[in-house]
């Protein structure tokens, strides 16, 4: 067997039966330009053969690529848990066959060779990807949020035959970084993925599936991410000492021979040089100096703010699902939208159901009890369904906020009510990807 990590969470894994693509991304960058990988090699291209098998662990959009998808013969079987998510977008690409696998189902693929899905104790449809072949296998646990009990199975079913894990070391903190919220360093997802991986038996564990740079974005690389790969191995050290690690670089293959594990590293750089660039790009400071993405941007015509105004003010309260109205009303929220530029607001009052829009509204002193602030562009973008909540997240240019820390959270909710849910405008933001 022969795994290539391709950046971010992309694996090749090559088998004598087999070909498997994970969470395919095969261009230098995604969400429109906005993200690269990390540590950034510039441009760069990527010659693997072409998968017989696609598997992708979830719908998030730095696991989902559509331009790479979209090289790909449609009829390549695809391999997903049950999201609907992501069967509609593979659905409006029109791969002919797309399968859905639950919790520890296999694929076989030959004398000895199969895949099979691993469990992720998250509200959406996701899993991991245990590969076996001749001379052993990996487990590849992409974004995972996995548990005990999902250890001690993998120890039992794979009864040593397990040498290399993938694993997740996430410390991003999305609503910290929309909420402007002081980092906190004391990572529980990094201590908790450590910790539990401390008890796998496994010949090598391989930091995994995180790294993105913002190239646009100092504030985000200096805010984004609380810990580093070399941080995750020295805790999964501390509890495990005689555990082998090694911090990866894209292009780095590992081949499973008869002898072990054999790692081969393309990109010449040494341990101290890779260390040196998460010093350089991400600053891991409490207050990082970067500032975010500034407000005042490009103006917006009359007239598309207009339309922008017309739009949510038209969004009354009985146009609101029961959920969304019981959600609100119990927060008791007076949720405040600040479009910039020319500081109008549109306040959404439930407890009194009113709306009402302000002109030359002061972002410094809000309204609501919850608000975001979010540029014109980006929600007539967002309404014409040329992006996607879910990506302008992953960016500075969103910011929330709330008198406690649940109607902050919920600010978000708020748009998804407006109609601005990423399941109902996939098809056309796809099909907008595919045009460029």
């Amino acid at each position: 067997m022969k795994v290539k990590l391709l950046g971010h969470a992309c694996l090749y894994v090559e088998l004598e039966e087999a070909r498997l693509l994970m969470d395919p991304w095969l261009e230098p960058d995604m969400l429109g330009g906005q993200c690269r990988r990390f540590p950034d090699p510039g441009q760069i291209s990527f010659d693997v053969p072409l998968p017989t098998h696609l598997l992708i662990s979830h719908h998030h959009w730095d696991h989902v690529h559509p331009k790479t998808l979209h090289r790909m013969p449609r009829s390549i079987p695809v391999y997903i848990p049950p999201n609907p998510q992501l069967r509609a977008i593979l659905e409006e690409m029109e791969f002919e066959t797309i399968c859905e696998l639950v919790d520890w189902e296999q694929v076989e693929l030959g004398a000895s060779e199969f895949f099979m899905a691993t469990p992720s104790h998250v509200p959406f449809g996701e899993i991991g990807f245990y590969v076996e072949g001749k001379y052993g296998a990996i487990w590849n646990l992409v974004d995972c949020v996995f548990e005990k009990e999902d250890v001690v199975a993998m120890n039992q079913f794979s009864d040593g035959r397990l040498k290399i894990v993938f694993a997740p070391y996430q410390s991003y903190d999305e609503m910290g970084v929309l909420m402007r919220r002081r980092l906190n360093r004391q990572d529980t997802v990094l201590l908790k993925n450590a910790s539990l991986l401390s008890s796998l038996e496994v010949d090598m564990v391989v930091p995994a599936a995180d790294g993105l740079f913002y190239p646009q974005s100092p504030y985000m690389n200096a805010r984004g991410f609380l810990s580093t790969p070399f941080e995750f191995v020295d805790v999964l050290l501390e509890m495990n000492p005689e555990q082998r690690c090694v911090v990866p670089l894209i292009f780095d293959e590992f081949r499973l021979v008869q002898e072990g594990i054999a790692h081969v590293r393309p990109l010449k750089l040494a341990t101290s040089e890779i260390l040196a660039l998460y010093e350089e790009f991400r600053s891991f400071q409490n207050e990082p100096s970067a500032a975010p993405y500034d407000f005042s941007g490009p103006e917006v015509t009359d007239e598309s703010a207009d339309m922008l105004r017309k739009k949510l003010v038209a969004r009354k309260f009985e146009f609101f699902s029961r959920e969304a109205l019981e959600l609100f009303e119990r927060l008791e929220a007076r949720f405040e939208l600040f479009l910039e530029p020319g500081k109008v607001s549109v306040l959404w009052d439930f407890p009194e159901k009113t709306v009402e829009i302000q002109m030359d509204s002061s972002w410094e002193e809000p309204n609501g009890n919850a608000w975001m602030r979010i540029h014109m562009n980006d929600l007539a973008r967002l309404l014409k369904g040329q992006n996607l909540l879910n990506i302008l997240m992953q960016s500075d240019r969103l910011h929330t906020g709330g008198d406690t820390p649940e109607r902050a959270y919920r600010a978000l909710d708020m748009l998804w009510a407006n109609g601005l849910d990423d399941a109902s405008q996939l098809k056309e933001w796809v099909r907008n990807q595919l045009k460029v």
